[in-house]
């Protein structure tokens, strides 16, 4: 959105609270499916539940190309939001599915990877082309793309049909809510929703912005603000998942918030060269990518027969954090609050979630 959000501004005379809405509709989306989407998985199968997936992100494509008015926009995102929640479940459960346990934070991890290299091209990447190409042409270009992951769905994914655990539909709604409310799920949760809130406000949205009214170049601002925190995050979940074989999960979380939060305030608040800028960006896409071991927490420490019902909590955590703090700066820019200000935010949600890890287990 960061990188199409003046077009948009100046196409359809859209309020900052209307660009932070077509953001967030995306995350809200992804949190009302996230649990209907895992139950559909796990009924019929990944091959049989993605392509309707994928056919949202092709129409969502097609609509936001065409971007006549505010509301259609805002079903694109919908529709967008609607392939996302699938898209985690599905790969999640092929990883499950196909590899061992113990690669599994690994695993975790390169999922993290391609799906936020993805991201990292929205940044400088789709800001040049918007600016050489138009935005229609540019979700045309996904639209097509959409097609291509169509045509690999069918002729590479397959269901690994495992023996399943009855035991997981032996146990109660209570017995599921009695573990997800566990201190320690809950503190990984909001280590999810601070950590995701904090850097998709920058990543995803404002943080281009924010940098241009610090002075920066449109280049640079797309650069730093969008681009080389998605590839920090990329580049950095494989390096969190192999840490995990070798160091406790509570320990390297806490060093990924530590990160965020010295990183987040020298980026804000301290006038410094663009190559130091750039660095500290990719610094706070490596805080960020640190949460994947969130996962990997509750998989080590969670009640097995309840796996499937934490991660959706603590998925969930993380997507809602990302759409209300990136709602609640387009209000705050609205009502006319300082930039400095509002920006106090990121660095606070780092360290909300630094003592978040101090409540979890750590042998």
């Amino acid at each position: 959105m960061g990188a199409i959000a003046n077009n948009l501004s100046s196409e359809l005379s859209l309020t900052s609270t209307q660009l932070a809405s077509l953001s967030s509709a995306f995350y809200f989306t992804y949190i009302v499916l996230q649990i209907p989407a895992g139950l559909l998985v796990d009924k019929f199968g990944v091959r049989k539940v993605f392509p309707f997936a994928v056919i949202a992100a092709l129409i969502g494509s097609i609509i936001f190309s065409l971007s006549p008015s505010y509301e259609l926009l805002l079903i694109a995102r919908i529709l967008m939001g609607v392939c996302g929640a699938f898209g985690f479940i599905c790969a999640i459960t092929l990883a499950v599915q196909w590899f061992s346990v113990k690669r599994f934070a690994l695993l975790a991890g390169l999922t993290n990877f391609f799906g936020y290299l993805g991201g990292s091209l929205s940044g400088l990447p789709m800001t040049l082309l918007v600016k050489a190409e138009g935005t229609q042409i540019v979700y045309l270009g996904f639209a097509i793309i959409s097609i291509i992951i169509l045509a690999l769905w069918w002729l590479i994914i397959e269901d690994n049909r495992l023996p399943q655990n009855k035991s997981y539909q032996q146990i109660g709604f209570g017995g599921m809510l009695k573990s997800i409310c566990r201190i320690d799920v809950i503190a990984n949760g909001l280590f999810c929703a601070t950590t995701m809130g904090a850097t998709f406000a920058l990543c995803d949205l404002w943080g281009k912005e924010f940098l241009e009214s610090l002075g920066y170049s449109i280049f640079y601002a797309a650069l730093a603000g969008n681009s080389l925190i998605f590839i920090g995050i990329a580049l950095t979940a494989p390096i969190w998942g192999w840490l995990a074989s070798y160091i406790n999960t509570a320990k390297l979380l806490a060093v990924g918030a530590m990160l965020g939060f010295i990183a987040s305030c020298l980026y804000l608040y301290v006038s410094l060269p663009v190559i130091v800028l750039c660095i500290l960006a990719l610094c706070i896409g490596a805080s960020q990518s640190s949460h994947i071991l969130s996962f990997s927490y509750v998989h080590n420490y969670a009640d097995k027969k309840v796996i499937s019902a934490i991660f959706a909590f603590v998925n969930l955590c993380g997507i809602i954090g990302g759409a209300l703090v990136q709602l609640i700066i387009g209000i705050m820019f609205d009502y006319g609050i300082s930039n400095e200000l509002i920006m106090a935010i990121i660095p606070i949600l780092f360290f909300i979630a630094l003592m978040m890890t101090f409540v979890m287990r750590r042998s």
